[in-house]
């Protein structure tokens, strides 16, 4: 990266007047706990009308003064106010990619800029530059030149061999081992800004000290079973917290449909699939095998779909090692027999059911999968191996999962079909520590979502609205995650 090309003056400036805090979240107001900070006003209405978290990230300080112009920094822009133009130019982005990144590459050669019949690459004389394919695309559906500017440079490769290309507000990046609708993302060009500020001041992005929103007062009603730990205690607790009390010990815990009895694996000795009622009491065994894992109710309550670890063929020519493999099974509790989905891969786990009861779906080797007692598993389109611990939704429209975004988990969502993919989580809050966000789980009415993260230091457990937004703790202690496998928390029906 170029030398930043800003005056330790103006970074004074920027840090001298912080307005308060918000009394109340009112519509004009929104609040946003992964950092802490406020949006308000224009520039929560040019936010959302332009591509909210996915273009900008979130906010990164309060509106501040600088120069005299009010601004606010974001993960990937700084939004000025410029009261003296009629809306929608009264919000302008900064010019944040030339000032990170340096000027403008020389203009390409005369040879090499494209004919007007060209339709593949559109030319920009003002900078010299073209763009093309995936980049181009994403530039005409996010708002062209009025959120990105012009090109400064064509697209080639960094060190880590991601191609990428700069403009005057914006570095595109390509990833094409994402789904498509993310294969084109924008680098952190407001936090790399951001951190040649905290060089001067630390300050320059804490937290506005005061209360965080509370949790909806209709959660407070709510119960949940989770786990501190796998094979730690399992508890169940009040959504905000409160009537705590320890019930047993294990892994994946699970309401019944009638919230009356949590299903939950066991390690220890007499390994297997355990059945308890709700305070704990009557916990019996209902199948025996070591390294069972995820049990998961039908909706009617009459079977339990889990895993189970079973040995491999040998990968070494002398026998010495084995591959482990892993199963879906799926246990009925009034004979105590079982059934195998046909056609799973060899690696698969972590089931749950749909909301009619005739289908589940499971991570397996190339992603996703859904199979049931007459049908063999098919793949889900769109989803690879970064797919993880799906939940069905209580509506069957949409499956909730755990994906490795590069260096952190994040949690998304997508239809049974392979459609509508999106992140609800975005995972890259800091540039020097991504926060993660894993093992989500629906409420009972399928307009929630509860689920653990380390966004506060440690491991502790969120609710969020089904499409991502309104993010609040809740007063449980702290958790431990472990991977992929894990399924921390159960919401119990019946309270919502």
């Amino acid at each position: 990266m170029q030398k930043l090309r800003v005056s330790i003056a103006v970074f004074v400036c920027l840090l001298v007047f912080w307005p308060a805090r918000p009394a109340v979240a009112a519509p004009s107001a929104r609040y946003f706990p992964e950092t802490g900070h406020w949006v308000t006003g224009k520039f929560l209405a040019f936010f959302e009308a332009n591509g909210g978290l996915d273009i900008f990230g979130y906010p990164r300080t309060e509106m501040m003064v600088s120069d005299g112009r009010e601004v606010q920094y974001f993960q990937r822009a700084r939004f000025e106010s410029w009261p003296e133009n009629r809306p929608p130019y009264d919000v302008q982005l900064m010019l944040i990619g030339d000032a990170v990144m340096g000027p403008a590459d020389p203009p390409i050669p005369a040879r090499q800029i494209p004919s007007p019949s060209d339709a593949s690459r559109t030319y920009f004389p003002q900078t010299g530059h073209t763009i093309s394919g995936a980049f181009r695309d994403f530039f005409n559906r996010h708002g062209g030149l009025m959120i990105f500017g012009y090109p400064t440079s064509e697209p080639y490769r960094d060190a880590s061999g991601f191609l990428i290309q700069r403009f005057q507000r914006a570095r595109m990046e390509y990833h094409p081992e994402l789904p498509a609708a993310y294969q084109v993302s924008l680098g952190l060009l407001g936090d790399e800004y951001i951190f040649e500020m905290q060089k001067v001041s630390p300050a320059a992005t804490r937290p506005v000290p005061g209360d965080t929103p509370p949790v909806p007062a209709d959660t407070a009603r709510g119960q949940v079973v989770f786990q501190t730990s796998p094979g730690g205690e399992l508890i169940v607790a009040s959504l905000d917290g409160s009537s705590a009390r320890v019930v047993g010990h294990g892994m994946d815990p699970a309401w019944s449909p009638d919230g009356s009895r949590i299903a939950y694996a066991w390690w220890g000795s007499n390994p297997g699939i355990y059945v308890m009622n709700a305070d704990g009491s009557g916990a019996h065994q209902v199948y025996s095998g070591q390294f069972t894992r995820a049990p998961v109710w039908s909706p009617d309550g009459s079977q339990i779909a889990f895993y189970r670890r079973y040995d491999g063929f040998n990968w070494k020519l002398d026998g010495s090692s084995k591959e482990d493999f892993f199963q879906v099974v799926v246990l009925r509790l009034k004979d105590g027999s079982t059934w195998l989905p046909a056609g799973q891969p060899y690696h698969s786990y972590s089931p749950s059911w749909s909301p009619d009861g005739r289908t589940l779906v499971f991570t397996g080797d190339l992603g996703l999968y859904l199979a049931s007692e007459d049908h063999a598993a098919t793949l889900i389109p769109n989803t690879s191996f970064l797919f993880t611990t799906p939940a069905w939704s209580p509506d069957g429209s949409q499956i909730l999962f755990t994906y490795r975004n590069h260096d952190h988990w994040d949690i998304g969502v997508i239809q049974p079909d392979g459609n509508g993919f999106r992140f609800l989580t975005n995972g890259s809050v800091l540039a020097a520590a991504a926060v993660n966000s894993a093992a989500a789980a629906w409420s009972p009415d399928g307009q929630r979502i509860i689920f653990t993260s380390d966004r506060s230091g440690s491991w502790n457990l969120y609710i969020m609205n089904r499409d991502g937004t309104n993010v609040v703790p809740l007063g449980t202690q702290a958790l431990t995650y472990t991977g992929s496998s894990d399924r921390t928390v159960s919401w119990k029906k019946g309270v919502s």
